[in-house]
């Protein structure tokens, strides 16, 4: 609809020689007048510690660059001095790492992103925060068919609240999957995955919004996604 928010976000990586991985992820967002964007290119490396048992470690980096146009204003508010001051870009690097603990059976992870933070710019309005996240899951194999995963992230912001997702999966022979997704005093919705084939998928997500202050403006929101991969090397099918 015209005038209705605007959020694409592509990501994708490749494995590399020597257990090292290499990907990159683009985030783009319009709201109003701003528009926000963010270029991340992103470098992984994996060791195996026991039978089984993964050790990953990743960093990245990229920019982010916010835009307004207050040209999509009414002429009254265009004139007005205080917008006309206003700078029309900005631009700030930013960083992440992360570790990640897996196997077929569990998986633990920690992470920070938004490495240097910026104090707020009282022109621009926009303040880079630096987020703190812990995740952990554990899958349980029911039969042949069918494998229940139940992660949870708790994630933290300086001068915010703990926020802690829950994610309880059933997963049907690789094929299809079911879940659900809860965040405190936020949202809770359901979500489906089904490949359709080896190398592409399609996937949804319906959130219902639990907290009154967000429901006021928005109570509900779905997504689609779809996803595609080139087979590896010597991969057998399905």
């Amino acid at each position: 609809m015209d005038g209705s928010p605007v959020s694409v976000q592509m990501a994708g990586s490749v494995v590399m020689r020597y257990d090292f991985s290499f990907g990159g992820i683009f985030q783009y967002e319009e709201l109003g007048v701003s528009q926000h964007t963010v270029a991340d290119l992103l470098l992984t490396y994996k060791v195996e510690l026991f039978s089984e048992m993964l050790l990953s470690m990743g960093v990245g980096g990229g920019v982010c660059v916010m835009n307004k146009d207050f040209s999509d204003m009414n002429d009254l508010m265009y004139e007005d001095v205080y917008y006309k001051e206003q700078p029309k870009r900005e631009t700030l690097p930013h960083g992440q790492v992360g570790v990640l603990l897996h196997s077929e059976s569990f998986q633990v992870s920690c992470s920070a992103k938004g490495l240097w933070e910026t104090n707020q710019n009282s022109d621009f309005g926009y303040k880079q925060k630096t987020h703190f996240y812990f995740s952990c899951g554990k899958n349980f194999r029911m039969n042949k068919q069918f494998q229940l995963s139940v992660a949870s992230m708790a994630s933290l912001t300086r001068s915010s609240p703990v926020s802690v997702d829950f994610f309880p999966t059933l997963e049907y022979e690789e094929t299809f999957s079911l879940g659900l997704s809860y965040r405190t005093d936020h949202y809770g919705g359901v979500n489906f995955k089904i490949n359709v084939t080896p190398y592409f998928y399609v996937g949804g997500a319906y959130v219902h919004s639990l907290n009154e202050l967000a429901g006021a403006k928005m109570t509900s929101s779905f997504e689609l996604m779809l996803g595609i991969r080139s087979p590896q090397k010597d991969e057998v099918d399905w």
